[in-house]
């Protein structure tokens, strides 16, 4: 039986980087996860907003946005990342990325079936992500835990991933490793208000088309995103078919370029490439960092976005575009072939790229540091063709014919509102955070963990790791007693000293400390017993005290012989 989707709650992992637009560097996935949390708040309807941030300004930060989105009613707790038994409250826990595996070893400290691990892909090319897609295979990740895919196409990689890594595991370790995880697919979401028709006052069209001079027969395209050719889409196919389409028709068109540049050679290439391909049509340059950017979707007529990179997996674009009720003009490419459907909201056209394997020297190149990322990321999509003639003839269909345009552009619009409209996709969410659930406490447990095992086995217990070092060790069948240095003032100078004192909340407390002084003060006695005046839990910390307190020279192993000098070493 489904989980209810409504009660379905998850802890938010909050760092700024992952959910605060950068307004001077705006990326895909700041505002994919801007627009999560603004969905959360405003469509979960949960009764509690969990936080999990590494310093309270984090969760201050977080508590500003509740607000400023209306969500203030709803109370907000956060919980520290190194508390994660916490976490078992909310019952799952949100991280805006792939890299689950330390929220996987982390959980092993609160127990595996305390709560799910979720994440979600955007890049999946860069060495980061590659990196953290592999360590899925070897980290303590369970049935119950998930990684979101924004796309088919981007699920078809990740398990290309995890088949290639696995490989050569199995052949390194002679064995199969397996990933349990779930990989649904839930695609990005959308705002679908601020993009409807109530935000697309006649004043704002009319203000941006006549600064531009876009006659009201005129045709305007509107591309928006980042304007790079190396990692998002290179312009040349738009600029052709953009300039065979409007000799073809005979229309006066206009393409507004709505982004940001990374540098002024950017600008100044992209400016020149424009008059160089697409001379008969008048290019505007706005900067989509600022306000003019909500107004030029009301200022379009239709959306193009042709992507030839592999930077690329969902398309947040095409999906805004839809909610704005714009037909398009798109490539055939990734997660846009899940979103815009041929034909019914606008057109996808045909993409070429090189058979398995002709990539290699793409590869050595960047993994010696030969090509840097988006060098890398460039030499794949110049190699990769998003199809002219086919978009000149989709440009040429929509360019030629209003009425076109606007049924193309209403089937868009009440596709986003259905489909990917933030309330929609945080229902999904939580309807996957509840099957998770489910599984949580019916699944069988992978990597089981033993009771007394570190919960990360290249963290393990520094005194058993290290256990060849010392001389002795305070085993349980040592004799304990106080030393001759048995003056109350000397343990107080002691705790005064920050260099004595900096590692008490790993040591006992002042409580314990008096209850192991006074045993010790009744006479000599083994560990064991004196551990019997306390909790089971509290043993370790007890034990660790016993050392420092011999360290101060305040207890004593009784019994301990000294080392053996050698005979070449005696006096003579």
């Amino acid at each position: 039986m489904m989980a209810n989707a409504a009660a379905t709650n998850c802890a938010i992992d909050f760092a700024p980087g992952g959910f605060v637009l950068d307004k001077k560097r705006i990326l895909g996935r700041m505002s994919a996860g801007k627009g999560f949390l603004s969905g959360f708040l405003r469509h979960s309807h949960v009764d509690t907003f969990y936080c999990v941030a590494q310093r309270l300004e984090h969760f201050s930060q977080f508590t500003r946005i509740t607000s400023e989105l209306g969500a203030s009613g709803t109370p907000a707790r956060w919980i520290p990342h190194y508390e994660v038994g916490r976490i078992a409250e909310a019952g799952c826990i949100y991280h805006p990325d792939p890299r689950l595996s330390d929220l996987a070893w982390q959980r092993r400290f609160a127990g595996q079936r305390s709560y799910s691990v979720c994440g979600v892909n955007h890049t999946i090319c860069s060495e980061m992500s590659m990196s953290a897609i592999g360590s899925l295979l070897i980290s303590p990740l369970q049935s119950w835990d998930a990684l979101i895919c924004t796309s088919q196409a981007s699920k078809a990689a990740i398990e290309h991933m995890l088949h290639q890594w696995g490989d050569y595991l199995a052949s390194r370790l002679n064995a199969q490793p397996q990933y349990p995880l779930q990989l649904p697919v839930i695609p990005l979401g959308v705002d679908c208000d601020a993009f409807g028709k109530k935000a697309r006052p006649r004043e704002s069209r009319k203000r941006i088309r006549d600064r531009f001079q876009i006659g009201p027969n005129d045709v305007a395209v509107l591309y928006a995103g980042r304007l790079t050719y190396h990692v998002k889409a290179h312009p040349l196919p738009m600029y052709l078919a953009l300039e065979a389409a409007a000799r073809r028709t005979g229309k006066r068109v206009h393409l507004i370029e709505a982004g940001w540049f990374p540098n002024r050679q950017f600008e100044n290439e992209f400016k020149d490439a424009a008059r160089q391909w697409c001379p008969s049509v008048p290019i505007h340059f706005v900067d989509g960092r600022g306000p003019d950017m909500s107004a030029v979707w009301h200022a379009a007529d239709l959306f193009t976005s042709l992507p030839d990179n592999i930077q690329e997996t969902f398309g947040l674009t095409p999906i805004e575009a839809m909610a704005a009720g714009l037909p398009q003009v798109i490539s055939d490419w990734d997660g846009y072939r899940d979103t815009v459907r041929h034909g019914v909201d606008g057109f996808r056209v045909s993409t070429v790229m090189p058979r398995p394997g002709a990539g290699r020297e793409m590869i050595r190149r960047h993994f010696f540091n030969r090509d840097r990322y988006h060098e890398y990321c460039g030499s794949a999509g110049q190699a990769t063709a998003v199809d002219v003639p086919q978009s000149v003839e989709a440009f040429v269909q929509l360019i030629g014919n209003p009425e076109l345009r606007a049924s193309m552009g209403e089937t868009a619009r009440a596709r986003a509102r259905e489909c990917f409209d933030w309330a929609v996709v945080i229902a999904a969410y939580q309807e996957l955070w509840g099957e998770l659930r489910q599984r949580r406490e019916q699944a069988e447990e992978s990597v089981v963990q033993s009771e007394r095992s570190s919960p990360h086995p290249l963290r393990e217990d520094p005194f058993a790791v290290f256990s060849s070092y010392p001389t002795v060790t305070l085993d349980l069948d040592k004799v304990v007693c106080l030393s001759s240095n048995r003056d109350p003032a000397h343990l107080d100078l002691m705790l005064d000293t920050p260099m004595m004192s900096f590692a008490e909340p790993v040591l006992a407390s002042a409580d314990e400390r008096s209850l192991v002084l006074d045993r010790l003060g009744q006479g000599a006695c083994q560990v064991a017993e004196l551990l019997e005046h306390f909790p089971p839990h509290r043993h370790d910390a007890i034990v660790c005290t016993l050392g420092w307190l011999i360290k101060a020279d305040l207890a004593c192993i009784e019994g301990l012989q000294p080392l053996a000098v050698p005979a070449t070493a005696q006096p003579i």
